[in-house]
């Protein structure tokens, strides 16, 4: 079980660094700005429609953490996939 829990610590340790170096590629995207730019400016104004930063706030984290969620998935499916293929492959 020991070498379970390390594997599973390694392979989330791989994935947040995966991440972070995938957002520090596309930072620096002009198309991803432009969709930035635009998610924020809608965002603004839903919190003015809405006027309760409670509520919006609490949605803006539970949509950053979904998000994440999904990106985390992602990778980690990938790295299994791109395991399974080398493991399985034949030389």
């Amino acid at each position: 079980m020991k070498n379970e829990d390390t594997l599973q610590m390694n392979i989330d340790a791989f994935v947040e660094e995966r991440l972070q170096e995938s957002y520090k590629n596309i930072s620096n995207n002009e198309h991803y700005k432009k969709i930035l730019k635009k998610y924020y400016s809608l965002f603004d104004n839903i919190i003015s429609l809405v006027n309760n930063e409670g509520i919006t706030e609490k949605y803006r984290e539970a949509e950053f953490d979904v998000y994440a969620i999904q990106l985390k998935e992602a990778y980690r499916t990938g790295f299994y996939d791109s395991t399974s293929i080398f493991i399985n492959k034949k030389w």
